[in-house]
């Protein structure tokens, strides 16, 4: 039992370790299409972080039965997020959107073949949940790119990876809040205000970003003060 602790710890180190290294790949990533005026450098970003990670992971993957048709669904999203880009860049934003819409019906598709299959995983759900967070950035930035919103809007895209590094530079060690129900629904209700505004629907791109950014905004500052609040209290 405690061999099994003790790998579920480590593991969990791992990911955190990840978390703060691609975190701020993801933030180089913007940094380069704030310079270059494309939405590129962010979907590269992803697609390299995640490749490394899941390519430093195959023994684990291996150790658990292989990769499996969730990981496969997710990485789908993750490719997926280039062609979104490459719809931003393209000033097609009706067509990024349908993108998008894609890759958030595949995020539904992955945690239920997870569960009919049996295959769900502590890697499965913490790829799932990166790879939200990587979606949400580019939607924020492709919202900004294409004129619909100010650069506010980039604050629901980085909300998760603030929350991140805050927690690594203020050294408090596995405290980040799970996942909520809430949290969940505050994803699904922020993305698809965030699709909607690339829709071509007159004057509401501002309104439906505001909305979803206020939503993002209100669910990490929960996560903030539950991780904050539990590393202050006396062990």
């Amino acid at each position: 039992a405690l061999v099994r602790l003790q790998a579920r710890a480590l593991v969990s180190a791992e990911q955190r370790a990840f978390s703060v290294r691609h975190a701020l790949c993801m933030l180089a990533g913007l940094a380069l299409a704030f310079l270059c005026g494309s939405g590129a450098p962010v979907a590269l970003a992803a697609l390299g972080s995640f490749g490394l990670w899941l390519w430093q992971q195959r023994a684990t993957l291996r150790a658990s039965g292989g990769f499996g048709a969730a990981n496969s669904i997710t990485s789908l999203r993750v490719l997926s997020l280039s062609l979104m880009a490459l719809a931003l860049d393209a000033r097609a934003p009706f067509a990024a959107a349908l993108v998008g819409l894609g890759i958030f019906c595949l995020d539904g598709l992955d945690g239920f073949v997870a569960r009919r299959t049996r295959q769900e995983t502590s890697l499965g759900a913490f790829f799932d949940s990166e790879a939200d967070a990587s979606f949400t950035l580019l939607l924020t930035w492709g919202v900004y790119q294409q004129g619909l919103a100010g650069s506010w809007v980039l604050v629901g895209g980085l909300m998760r990876y603030a929350y991140v590094l805050s927690l690594y530079f203020a050294r408090i060690p596995g405290a980040e809040a799970p996942r909520t129900r809430l949290g969940r629904y505050v994803f699904g209700l922020s993305v698809s205000g965030y699709m909607l505004s690339l829709w071509p629907i007159a004057d509401a791109g501002w309104a439906l970003s505001g909305l979803a950014t206020a939503l993002l905004v209100y669910s990490f500052s929960r996560s903030f003060r539950a991780s904050f609040a539990a590393a202050a209290r006396p062990a």
